[in-house]
């Protein structure tokens, strides 16, 4: 059996705002400037801020970025209608970021910004799998090389850098928005993040999956995308 490294990250809520360049999930995001903030390519208004990603610590999956910035438009859930879902209608945004720079707090805009939460972090190998016949295996087929946890039906309350996308529903592997090449995953985050004040991301959604992808190649700091799929 082949295994891939993955980084589990279990959130809490902070005692105090998070300014140091580590993995978490709202706040303020540490490591960019307001001239980088991405707004809404329906609404023109800037996106709220949902998590940053180390991408290099403790597990590595990005050679050329060292960071994640993910954003996404709330305006899914008034009259805006806003495809906050879609990877591809501008209403979410990936940011990567090579060398952030661990001074740079740069404050959410309004009503974009969510509690800060921490994230208790350990690694695991999993199983190899893939295809779009993923979910009739059998629960074996997800266990993890320790062999004492099933990896499947863990994702919704956790953050997961590496690893493998267990899918909700059918694989949806984007092409890059700015070479059209091939994407490779590198992060899942559930979106029943035990924090009131997000609801679903604060964003009225069904318990569901944000899948986080960069360009095989990594030919630009906008060579990453998100998708969001619902039960």
């Amino acid at each position: 059996m082949k295994y891939v490294p993955a980084v589990v990250g279990r959130p809490r809520r902070a005692k105090h705002p998070i300014r140091m360049l580590v993995s978490k999930v709202g706040g303020d995001p540490v490591g960019i400037d307001a001239a980088e903030w991405p707004s809404c390519r329906h609404c023109d208004k800037p996106m709220a801020f949902l998590a940053q990603l180390d991408l290099h610590n403790p597990v590595r999956v990005s050679e050329r970025f060292a960071f994640a910035y993910m954003f996404m438009c709330r305006g899914f859930r008034d009259e805006r209608g806003c495809p906050s879902w879609d990877p591809e209608e501008g209403a979410n945004c990936v940011l990567l970021k090579s060398t952030p720079d661990a001074a740079s707090l740069c404050p959410c805009p309004g009503e974009h910004r969510f509690d800060d939460f921490e994230l208790s972090l350990s690694e695991r190998q999993e199983p190899f799998l893939e295809g779009p016949d993923i979910d009739d295996l059998a629960d074996e087929a997800f266990l993890d090389a320790s062999g004492k946890e099933f990896v499947h039906y863990d994702t919704s309350r956790i953050i997961k850098i590496g690893g493998i996308p267990i899918w909700i529903q059918s694989p949806e592997v984007p092409q890059c928005p700015c070479c059209k090449g091939s994407m490779t995953f590198i992060a899942q985050v559930g979106s029943e993040l035990e924090n009131p004040g997000f609801g679903g991301y604060g964003f009225d959604v069904a318990a569901g999956e944000f899948f986080v992808f960069r360009c095989e190649a990594e030919c630009s700091p906008q060579g990453a995308v998100m998708g969001l799929q619902t039960g």
